[in-house]
């Protein structure tokens, strides 16, 4: 029994200087303010009436049927100020303050009559960096407009709201896009760049449509496209290349359709894909080849549709399906091989009297010449 107590007594010992040092530690919620003493932080009074206690109608506030002047306040919960604001005569005036739960400033906001004018500010919750800094008139953002990285760099700065130029920037404080506006539209030079501070893409813009040179580039600064717009519409030839310089494609277009003679290549430099498209008709041959050379597809067309014979090989070279056309539709069955050249049994359904119509859609961009040619077309911002 005796040794009972013993042991009792120097648990009791080591329990109560544990909780005596631990009570002596900063606490989480401490070290958390160390942490967060550098935010713009302010004495939160609250002064006024609650919000929550005002009638808001017809765009005015009031405080019983009388227009409310003087300072007011929302809180989180009772103890946490969430915004303090002034009033006049029913409308929002002066700066509108906001809070997190620390007690930290993180928006500022000026009024005139109720709406937005003057600068406004907003910081980032967990330092006293700058977010946002945006001037408004009579509610409407006017002038400058700059937004920031945590780290401080400026991440995009627009000078007007109308009119003007629109900068963005990487956290590493390169450029990343340079833009002019007009009317609230994309008008003259857009640029974007890599984080290198080369350039990826440059564009010209008239009335937010493309108008003009429209070029890419390859990180290494290698030309990755070329073309040229008219009010939106892709005009005269397109052509884009690999990363190595090869020619991808290059396809005519006229108002936005394809038009002339069309080519795809492969990274080899070989032949991929050829065609001709006349005032959005497809026309004359159409070939397709393999990446070693050989011939895929060999269709005629006459105004749009198929004529003569059609024939599909194998990679190997040996023909792989023959199907004859007359004025875009087939005549009797098409004749299918195997690799080796033999003959093999017709699908069911396959030609015959019962299958007329449009010359067979056996390649979508013969049969779609309004198909712009890829990473041409920019896509919408």
């Amino acid at each position: 029994m005796k040794y009972i107590y013993t042991y009792f007594s120097l648990f009791t010992f080591i329990l109560l200087s544990l909780t005596a040092c631990r009570n002596n530690e900063p606490s989480s919620e401490a070290t958390k303010a160390v942490v967060d003493n550098n935010l713009p932080s302010v004495k939160v009074e609250v002064e006024g009436l609650p919000i929550k206690d005002l009638n808001f109608k017809g765009g005015v506030y009031y405080q019983g049927s009388t227009p409310y002047t003087g300072k007011a306040y929302t809180l989180f919960e009772p103890g946490f100020i969430k915004e303090k604001i002034s009033f006049v005569n029913g409308f929002k005036e002066g700066t509108s303050q906001i809070f997190n739960r620390n007690g930290h400033m993180v928006k500022e906001e000026n009024y005139l009559v109720g709406k937005l004018d003057g600068e406004q500010k907003e910081w980032f919750p967990n330092t006293k960096q700058l977010k946002t800094v945006q001037t408004y008139k009579n509610g409407v953002e006017a002038g400058l407009k700059t937004t920031y990285y945590e780290n401080g760099a400026k991440k995009a700065e627009q000078t007007g709201d109308v009119s003007g130029t629109r900068t963005e920037w990487f956290p590493n404080g390169t450029v990343k896009l340079f833009e002019k506006y007009k009317n609230y539209q994309l008008d003259s030079v857009r640029v974007e760049f890599y984080d290198t501070g080369k350039k990826s893409k440059e564009q010209y813009y008239s009335n937010g449509q493309l108008n003009g040179k429209s070029n890419s580039w390859y990180p290494d600064g290698t030309p990755k496209s070329d073309a040229t717009y008219i009010s939106g519409n892709l005009n005269g030839l397109a052509t884009e290349w690999y990363e190595d310089g090869k020619a991808k494609s290059q396809i005519g277009y006229k108002n936005g359709i394809i038009d002339g003679v069309s080519l795809e290549m492969y990274p080899s430099g070989a032949k991929k894909k050829e065609f001709t498209v006349k005032d959005g008709i497809t026309v004359g041959t159409y070939t397709e080849w393999y990446m070693n050379g050989a011939k895929k597809t060999e269709i005629h067309y006459i105004n749009g549709n198929k004529e003569g014979k059609e024939i599909e090989w194998h990679e190997n070279g040996m023909v792989a399906a023959e199907t004859v056309y007359v004025n875009g539709s087939p005549i009797g069955e098409t004749t299918r091989f195997d690799r080796s050249g033999r003959q093999i049994n017709t699908p069911k359904g396959m030609g015959g009297k019962g299958k007329k119509g449009k010359g067979g859609g056996a390649q979508q961009t013969a049969q779609n010449p309004q198909k712009p040619a890829p990473e041409t077309q920019p896509k919408k911002k």
